[in-house]
């Protein structure tokens, strides 16, 4: 930190100039955060994670019909949908993946239907997923639509879709929210709890002398330094947030603490809008309970091209406690990766006896903590499981496209020499793969390696369907093209065949394979009468 100067003053953490630094840099990096994988998201945004969330909500929903119009959760209006809004969408893939689940259930459940809404507070991020086209279906028959959002100035939500404007009149149904890596993002303010006295930490922010605080990547080289200050209570004349801090202040014995204002302003102006009435399901790294918290340090939030700080999910749950509702939070001493749920009951007490249920099978005993590790941990061991045990972790996975790409070539190593009843396994799973594919980066060329598989088992009719997809998802791509191209041939139609090859060799004029294609169709074309 010697080469670093200050570039402000002693000043509480959530009105430092850190957070503008971080908003730049999200801006200007757009979708490419979430593609290049500068910032880490499979860890909240695979399908294992959607499914436990989509059981989880459900179970709530299912809770809350259960109460009857009797009870302030309870009074659901069926004709308007339930709405999942999700903060910080980024890349988009958990929205889509948690939509597709959510529609699944609630139709074969009978329940009122959700709509997922996937927002960010960067156009360019609203502009990259909103225009997806496996969101066309589900836009089209109501079940997601997109919005411009900021959580650090939390207002009404316009959607781009319906038009309609969420918050600006009570909402008639409770309201669920996703709230993955966002909270350890947005502004907090940090306290030192010392011999039962409370300071606030007041911080500067530090850059090298090199770096222009205005850069897109100032982020990546922030250097925080901290001094305690005096505080008298009440310190923000809000009662939720002093209350937390008497809380801090008569709980732990010595501590520094991040306390969540920005998050917590943004979740309560939310939750308000639908009468405290909701689920809200959050995935981080952070604490989970008051004990967590006990002697535990700051320091420096650590860098994935902007940076964060460790989510106080205890603070969360006393939000939900003041609005009558509880929160559960994993139990893993493990990992500091942790997904809660908060259940905001209206001011009312409710048995949530289905939530609690959802979270302990689907979260708590074998959930997306555990499948994250474990997953992990079987990449550390670098060995090449057997085609059973392949499929076995898909299901694990809930059939997880990236989980699958990882595997590709292992899977094509095998099926040569597999069983039958192992094949139409393998073509169920690809089934399943293919339906959650929603690639971010060029590395997620499930639909591809999909084609690929199925050509090999001779499934030529599945195959042909899926290299045309590619064809229309990557006309760029001449290997799309040309493999487009074997599988028209081989049912026969050469002249669709010819055209296939043709643009494989206008992408390529030297490639090889698509010159001998055309060679080959051509001479097998009858000749003219």
């Amino acid at each position: 930190m010697s080469d670093h100067q200050p570039i402000e003053p002693y000043v509480p953490l959530s009105a430092s100039v850190i957070w503008d630094i971080q908003k730049r840099f999200y801006a200007s990096a757009g979708p490419k955060a979430w593609s290049t994988h500068t910032v880490p998201h499979y860890v909240t945004g695979n399908a294992k994670v959607a499914a436990s969330y989509a059981r989880v909500l459900v179970g709530f929903l299912e809770d809350a019909l259960a109460l009857g119009q009797d009870h302030p959760l309870g009074r659901i209006d069926p004709d308007r949908p339930i709405n999942v809004v999700e903060l910080g969408s980024g890349g988009g893939r958990l929205g889509f993946l948690l939509a597709r689940e959510l529609d699944e259930l609630s139709a074969r459940l009978g329940l009122p239907t959700f709509r997922v809404v996937l927002t960010d507070f960067n156009q360019a991020n609203v502009d990259g997923f909103s225009k997806r086209d496996e969101f066309t279906d589900l836009v089209a028959r109501g079940r997601v639509d997109f919005a411009l959002f900021d959580a650090d100035e939390p207002g009404p939500i316009k959607l781009i879709h319906s038009g309609e404007v969420l918050g600006e009149q009570p909402e008639p149904n409770p309201l669920m929210l996703i709230i993955n890596y966002v909270i350890d993002t947005l502004r907090q303010d940090a306290f030192l709890i010392r011999d039962g006295r409370l300071q606030e930490l007041r911080y500067r922010t530090l850059l090298p002398p090199t770096v222009d605080p205005q850069a897109n990547d100032a982020s990546a080289h922030v250097e925080l330094t901290s001094m305690p200050h005096p505080v008298s209570m009440p310190h923000y004349n809000d009662p939720l947030l002093d209350g937390i801090l008497n809380r801090y202040l008569s709980g732990l014995r010595a501590a520094e603490i991040m306390l969540p204002v920005g998050g917590l302003r943004a979740i309560d102006a939310l939750m308000e809008t639908s009468g405290h009435r909701g689920c809200i399901l959050i995935g981080d790294k952070g604490y989970r309970r008051l004990a967590d918290l006990d002697r535990r340090r700051i320091g420096q939030p650590p860098k994935h091209g902007s940076f964060s700080f460790m989510a106080n999910m205890d603070a969360v749950g006393v939000l939900a406690e003041n609005h009558g509702g509880e929160f559960l939070t994993t139990r893993a001493p493990y990992t500091r990766f942790t997904m809660a749920s908060f259940a905001l009951t209206g001011g009312e007490p409710a048995a949530l006896r289905r939530w609690k249920q959802s979270y302990t099978d689907h979260i708590d005993t074998f959930g997306p903590c555990e499948y994250h590790r474990f997953y992990q941990q079987f990449r550390a061991l670098k060995i090449e499981p057997e085609l059973p045990m392949l499929l076995n972790l898909m299901r694990l996975s809930c059939f997880d496209p990236v989980l699958f790409a990882r595997f590709g070539e292992l899977f094509a190593k095998q099926i040569e020499e597999a069983e039958a009843d192992q094949r139409q396994d393998l073509v169920n799973c690809i089934e399943e793969v293919v339906k959650r594919s929603f690639p971010i980066g060029p590395t997620d060329d499930v639909v591809f390696l999909s084609a690929r598989l199925l050509f090999r088992m001779r499934r030529i009719a599945e195959a042909n369907a899926l290299f045309e997809r590619v064809t229309r998802e990557q006309p760029h791509r001449r290997a799309g093209w040309f493999n487009y191209g074997v599988c028209l041939e081989m049912h026969g139609d050469r002249n669709s065949a010819l055209h296939a090859y043709e643009k494989a060799l206008e992408i390529d004029p030297d490639y090889a394979l698509a010159k001998k294609g055309i060679e080959r169709v051509s001479a097998e074309a009858p000749s003219p009468a």
